[in-house]
């Protein structure tokens, strides 16, 4: 979850991309495969952009992978796993009315098995 002052685009796609791979590579004891597959939608403010492209490129530079394979989903087809997620907390968002992050976090991680996880964003790079 991102807050509201922050604004939606590739900032924010960078930062979850960069804390993502950090716990990926805690999980793993320190080291990721050579190898990154990354699927995004073709939205040009948040995915498909230079920044975004630049950020992947840097990872390869300093030797964080080998490759990275970036494939956007087909204009239309863009429902995968995520969206199921989001559906599901949609629908349980309708019925209930939420004051405070603390609470939409726990409605969140209770409206689908298993939980997803859920991280505040404050701030990005």
């Amino acid at each position: 979850m991102d807050v509201e002052d922050i604004p939606p685009g590739c900032n924010v796609t960078i930062e979850v991309l960069q804390r993502t791979l950090k716990k990926e590579e805690q999980r793993r004891g320190g080291k990721l495969p050579p190898v990154f597959n990354l699927q995004m939608d073709n939205c040009r403010g948040s995915n498909k952009n230079s920044y975004v492209i630049s950020y992947l490129a840097w990872l390869v530079q300093r030797g964080i992978f080998v490759i990275v394979f970036l494939s956007f989903l087909p204009v239309g087809h863009t429902h995968f796993g995520p969206d199921r997620i989001a559906s599901r907390i949609s629908t349980a968002v309708r019925r209930m009315d939420i004051f405070t992050f603390e609470m939409l976090t726990e409605l969140i991680t209770k409206s689908h098995t298993p939980s997803p996880k859920v991280e505040r964003i404050d701030r990005v790079a």
